[in-house]
């Protein structure tokens, strides 16, 4: 009798656990929206709050601006599949509705360099200089190391109610 009941407790429990399975397995998948879909595989802000994002300074902004752009770049979200640099440079969230128009008319990345960081390979490092500030604007370089060589842009910054946020990048001409 023993044997008996050991083998029906077994029977019970494998019967149990496959219909559990079984239950599970063909629940269906929550459907997610694309821009659900979007805020779980992009980058996200550096800045944690509103207060934060808008106490930084022109040069703070700067280096968000890129630390969310190399990362990106290096990193990308599957939303960003087959076009990585653009989608990079136009949802940073520290730019202006402005800046990817304004990149365009500066006809860098027609010459083939990437016209974030004005060349065609990523820089080893990059650091912010001072801004002048003027208003609601501030200007600004950037240093750009590769290797011995360093490359200066100016960027331009605007101060929305959000904070600073990027919106130009001049990149120096050739030498």
């Amino acid at each position: 009798m023993a044997k008996y009941l050991v083998f029906v407790i077994i029977l019970v429990v494998i019967a149990g656990g496959a219909y559990y399975f079984g239950v599970q397995k063909n629940k269906a998948a929550p459907i997610v929206s694309p821009s659900a879909l979007n805020s779980l595989t992009s980058p996200t802000p550096q800045a944690s709050n509103s207060s934060e994002a808008t106490s930084k300074t022109p040069d703070q902004a700067a280096k968000a601006f890129y630390d969310f752009y190399q990362d990106c770049m290096k990193n990308p979200p599957k939303a960003a599949l087959g076009q990585v640099g653009n989608w990079c440079q136009e949802n940073n969230p520290n730019i202006t509705s402005t800046f990817v128009a304004n990149l365009e008319k500066g006809d860098v990345a027609k010459e083939g360099a990437d016209p974030i960081v004005c060349a065609q390979q990523p820089p080893e490092s990059i650091t912010a200089e001072a801004f002048i500030i003027s208003g609601n604007s501030a200007q600004g370089k950037v240093s750009e190391k590769f290797g011995p060589m360093t490359v200066e842009p100016v960027l331009s910054l605007l101060k929305e109610t959000s904070g600073w946020k990027v919106d130009n990048i001049t990149c120096p001409k050739p030498q």
